[in-house]
């Protein structure tokens, strides 16, 4: 099993190349494998940000109207749990999406549940 990244298959020269360049490692160990290339965590939005929601009540980002499909780690952990379980996935790569694409204007008004009580002190 490995936790790659969104678009690591795409892109040549970017951060999700790093994480391709693994995957071509792994692919060639001849091992079975099952790669799960997730998009933005949904718990990384409390990591980068609560410091500033806390103290300010707001947060900054340079994403401009960019919308992203924030995934669940838990959401993530099951589909692991699952490709682990049975050999149907095994050698297949799995792209992870969240549920909605928002902008993190759209995250401020409505928030992502699950996070308020992760913003509490």
């Amino acid at each position: 099993m490995l936790n790659s990244a969104l678009g690591a298959g795409d892109y040549a020269k970017s951060f999700p190349s790093w994480h391709r360049k693994v995957e071509d490692k792994l692919k060639a160990t001849g091992i079975s494998y099952t790669i799960l290339r997730p998009n933005s965590f949904h718990q990384n939005v409390v990591t980068y940000f609560a410091p500033n929601i806390r103290t300010q009540g707001v947060f900054y980002s340079s994403m401009g109207d960019t919308r992203v499909s924030f995934v669940d780690v838990r959401d993530i952990a099951l589909a692991a749990a699952k490709a682990l379980a049975g050999g149907e996935h095994a050698g297949k790569t799995y792209e992870l999406n969240g549920p909605e694409a928002l902008s993190y204007s759209e995250v401020a008004e409505k928030g992502l549940p699950g996070l308020s009580p992760l913003l509490r002190n």
